[in-house]
């Protein structure tokens, strides 16, 4: 993995802030599309989200894949005329779902077959986590049920995990019938800190590491109370997303991308896994080794970058 962060110095010092105050002050926050799934296919294609398992099941009928094909034309049209909105999407894919009969017991049938997979090393970040006692959630624009079905076959345990996602409710015979609110979009992610108002104040953490794949992920932060820091990782692909990366780095304090790994190979979660174990003061070293591209002055080792900081607190306090 490539590491880029545009202000190694700032990162270092919010790491030492995380270290201080310990695992007890910490909470995980995660995107699941393209964050804790792959990018890309073993075949090398572009991995599937949450809602084409359903789009491009076998067992949805001719006329739903009809339907859903005529909704990313008029998605197409509406962007180009700028007319549409996003929200529009989400509520038409649901509505076909239950126009449709989308089963309870397909899903995790769906899921198999479209080979929608967490990324490697997975199910060890979550015990990590675990371990340490810091509470999860995972917020996703995508389907309640093919999250819990996709971490399930990661071995992750899912009572450790709470989800924020589109629910579907199904009725006594297993057949889709509405949607539970909130409407989760990739565009309200703010709205998090007011659905899930009683979890965080329950768990009262005051520092955030949150990980997404799109400039929105980091939404929820804008209205959350009590937290008074965050450690923000991107998560870029840069062949879906080439030119972004001067925007990610804007976001995120830190961005992993793909530069150099080639397909079938994606991203795994080791790297996060070093930077938790960071984080909780069970590492002697930074990052294991990662080096970091700081955009405005050329490589530099996360190590450079704490002897910075470190040098420039010392420096203060004359």
């Amino acid at each position: 993995a490539m590491l880029h962060c545009q202000w190694p110095s700032k990162l270092a010092a919010r790491q030492e802030l995380f270290r201080r105050s310990g695992a007890s002050h910490m909470q995980a926050i995660f995107d699941f599309d393209h964050t804790l799934t792959r990018f890309v296919m073993p075949d090398g294609q572009s991995a599937p989200m949450c809602h084409d398992v359903v789009e491009r099941s076998q067992r949805m009928p001719e006329a739903f894949k009809q339907e859903y094909a005529q909704l990313w034309a008029d998605q197409k049209d509406g962007l180009a005329k700028g007319s549409w909105d996003m929200t529009n999407w989400w509520q038409r894919s649901h509505r076909l779902m239950i126009e449709h009969g989308l089963r309870q017991e397909w899903i995790a049938e769906m899921v198999e077959e479209a080979g929608l997979r967490c990324r490697p090393r997975c199910r060890e970040l979550f015990a990590e986590l675990v371990r340490h006692g810091i509470p999860i959630l995972v917020f996703s624009a995508g389907l309640t049920p093919v999250i819990r079905a996709v971490l399930e076959k990661a071995d992750v345990p899912l009572n450790s995990v709470r989800i924020c996602a589109n629910n579907p409710v199904f009725n006594s015979a297993g057949v889709l019938q509405s949607f539970d609110e909130p409407l989760v979009t990739s565009l309200n992610k703010a709205g998090l800190a007011q659905w899930e108002e009683k979890y965080f104040a329950q768990i009262a953490r005051k520092h955030v590491l949150i990980m997404g794949d799109s400039l929105h992920d980091c939404d929820p932060l804008q209205r959350l109370s009590g937290v008074s820091e965050s450690i923000r990782v991107g998560m870029l692909d840069v062949r879906r997303k080439p030119d972004q990366l001067s925007r990610f780095q804007e976001t995120f304090d830190m961005v992993f991308s793909n530069h150099g790994i080639d397909p079938p190979d994606c991203l795994d979660l080791q790297p996060i896994i070093s930077l938790l174990a960071e984080l909780v003061g069970a590492s002697d070293g930074p990052l294991a080794g990662l080096r970091c591209i700081d955009r405005k002055r050329g490589l530099q080792s996360s190590e450079d970058a704490l002897e910075e900081e470190q040098v420039r607190k010392s420096r203060a306090a004359l």
